[in-house]
């Protein structure tokens, strides 16, 4: 009898599905799959925020107040967008409410625990900012609508280019309200991909008439 071994690079979320159709799917046991990952901590784990200066902030906007802790990023759970990731969590019990799958209670917490935020954007010396205005000129607008329109025949286009490359003779877009929410949500630098941002416009469109919030 052959005997399957899975050797998955890294604990994130996509080794984790895999791991749960290997056993779900192709009944393999779960002492045939195995993780090996660097990171000691999850994804979105805070980190002092004066190891992150570096990482996460520019010239552009500098950070002001060096105290307490940044998260790196956070889950935003778009049912329009994450359709896959709730097949996934429906196929997995709840671990804190017996008879409930992951997906269901990931929904009835989602339904008693609404989003209550004052303020998206705050700057010192003047407070909250109201977020709703983007701030987008058209300049900004023609190059994130060029992105979003990119065939993705054309995307190898974006190889080896940063957001800051993709925006070079456009330094507006970064002093945008858009860009401070979209780069916080979503963990964002202006040395990341430029196709990562494409991919990423694509999958959270939704949230364009949200990110506010």
């Amino acid at each position: 009898m052959i005997k399957h071994k899975a050797i998955m690079i890294g604990a994130g979320l996509a080794n984790m599905a895999a791991a749960v159709y290997l056993i779900q799917e192709a009944h393999w046991q779960g002492d045939q799959i195995t993780f090996y990952s660097l990171d000691d901590h999850g994804s979105n784990d805070g980190a002092p925020t004066v190891d992150t200066v570096d990482e996460y902030w520019n010239k552009n906007h500098p950070m002001e107040n060096t105290k307490g802790y940044v998260a790196r990023g956070g889950r935003m759970l778009n049912y329009r967008t994450y359709v896959d990731l709730m097949d996934l969590l429906s196929r997995i019990p709840s671990a804190t409410e017996p008879g409930l799958t992951a997906e269901e209670d990931t929904r009835q917490f989602d339904a008693q625990h609404r989003t209550f935020d004052k303020a998206r954007l705050m700057e010192g010396g003047i407070g909250i900012i109201q977020a709703g205005h983007l701030g987008l000129n058209n300049t900004d607008r023609l190059l994130l609508t060029k992105l979003i329109m990119m065939p993705d025949s054309e995307e190898e286009k974006l190889d080896n280019v940063s957001i800051a490359d993709y925006f070079k003779d456009d330094p507006h877009m970064f002093q945008t309200n858009f860009w401070y929410m979209w780069e916080t949500t979503f963990a964002f630098r202006t040395q990341s991909s430029a196709q990562e941002l494409r991919r990423y416009m694509h999958m959270m469109i939704y949230e364009f008439t949200q990110i506010e919030h």
